[in-house]
């Protein structure tokens, strides 16, 4: 046998180099693929981690500050106003903010559905319980985001607004008389799924009146109390007295 019919033995065709090429772009192109694959769904478990921790600390914090409201009412103007009103997408009220959302205190704090871009976001408004000369509150509120892009967020509240009332669910809590025992939440985002409703138990106690500089009123009902703008009551987040604060047990809703 020839050399040249040796080395012709011992080599390739042109047709297997081309199937073993394709062979090659085949099984990459299957680990590519796979690998992709596997990166988002890691990324995809990341994202929901991450939103399951932001829906926890979002909730915790509503849950403390909501239901640790002051049951306030300030003489402004001459006429006693409690200090919780509330709408399907706003809530205002004064409760004491923990240091780690910034400067801790007594504060007005607004919950509320705003626009942030071309989206909605759930943003907090707050500041420091201050009081002008006929009463009002007043300094400049600072904004902080708590929650992006929000696509619903609606309120609504159970209890009596008026001593002649029974409790019931109330879409708006304004010009109350009482504050209500429970506050609902449901959180709608864009690029999630609906957050677990929120009912936070709100706190129940006798209202406490602040005489405020220049609006000094007297004592609107014996037996209630009137504090000093500096003395105010210290609150215990979502507590309520034994046998209050509870809803309709034929609600369908129980309270989380």
């Amino acid at each position: 046998m020839s050399h040249r019919t040796r080395c012709h033995q011992g080599g390739f065709t042109l047709l297997e180099v081309i199937v073993s090429i394709a062979l090659f772009a085949l099984v990459m192109g299957i680990v590519y693929s796979g690998f992709t694959t596997a990166i988002r769904a890691y990324d995809a478990a990341e994202r929901r981690v991450d939103e399951i921790e932001r829906v926890r600390v979002v909730s915790a914090f509503i849950r403390r500050s909501v239901g640790g409201a002051h049951a306030l009412a300030i003489a402004a103007r001459r006429e006693w106003t409690l200090q919780f009103d509330g709408a399907p997408q706003r809530l205002r009220y004064i409760a004491d903010l923990p240091g780690y959302v910034g400067l801790g205190g007594v504060h007005e704090v607004v919950l509320e559905l705003a626009p942030n871009g071309a989206q909605h976001a759930l943003v907090m408004r707050r500041r420091p319980l201050a009081f002008s000369s006929i009463g009002e509150i007043e300094g400049e509120y600072e904004t902080r985001v708590l929650a992006e892009h929000i696509s619903g967020f609606a309120m609504r509240f159970y209890g009596r607004m008026a001593d002649d009332e029974a409790p019931d669910w109330h879409e708006q809590w304004a010009s109350a008389k009482h504050m209500p025992l429970l506050v609902e939440l449901a959180i709608v985002p864009s690029d999630a799924p609906p957050w677990p409703l929120l009912q936070v138990r709100a706190q129940v106690d006798s209202i406490h009146y602040v005489n405020t500089p220049n609006t000094g009123t007297g004592v609107p009902k014996e037996g209630e109390v009137v504090a000093a703008p500096g003395a105010l009551p210290n609150t215990q987040p979502n507590a309520a007295p034994a046998g209050r604060g509870q809803a309709d047990p034929g609600d369908r809703r129980a309270v989380r």
